[in-house]
């Protein structure tokens, strides 16, 4: 199986996430003297967002809000703002705090009324503690077997929406 395909076997995650890789097949590139640097990408390749944590977050908005939007207006409006993000973050732009990410799915939501900013993370910061993502085995795995040989790791992440604080 090569590194993009999905992985075809029952999943052992919890949240059963499709795109998860299958480490097992880089294990060959270990061997590889010539690596001196692994850099991973954090969110959707060793940690995987919670679907509990964002229909909470949804219907923690709905409620705060005050206002009719369904959890698909939520939803939708938070992956077209974090799917704009992360474009801009590839094309190199700076990292954009999350206070602003807010705005502008209260803005792509059409949302004109006053409200506590500073109260609105803190109650989703709660939420996302309390439903955490969740971190691949496989890649522990993985990792405990390659951090075995002498070689750098970097490990990314544009955070976006929780301020990583």
């Amino acid at each position: 199986m090569s590194f993009n395909q999905q992985k075809k076997t029952e999943d052992p995650n919890p949240f059963n996430h499709e795109n998860k890789r299958n480490w097992h097949s880089l294990s060959t590139l270990t061997d590889n003297s010539s690596i001196s640097l692994y850099s991973f990408d954090f969110w959707n390749t060793i940690v995987f967002s919670n679907p509990i944590f964002k229909q909470k977050r949804a219907e923690y908005l709905i409620n705060i809000l005050s206002h009719d939007f369904s959890l698909k207006e939520i939803n939708q409006a938070f992956e077209k703002v974090g799917q704009e993000y992360n474009r801009l973050m590839e094309a190199g732009s700076k990292i954009v705090a999350p206070e602003k990410l807010y705005w502008q799915v209260l803005k792509e939501l059409k949302y004109s009324q006053t409200i506590d900013l500073n109260s609105l993370l803190k109650g989703v910061e709660t939420i996302f503690l309390k439903y955490p993502p969740s971190i691949d085995q496989e890649f522990l795995d993985y990792f405990d077997s390659i951090s075995k040989v002498d070689i750098k790791f970097s490990i990314t992440s544009n955070t976006a929406f929780i301020s990583g604080s």
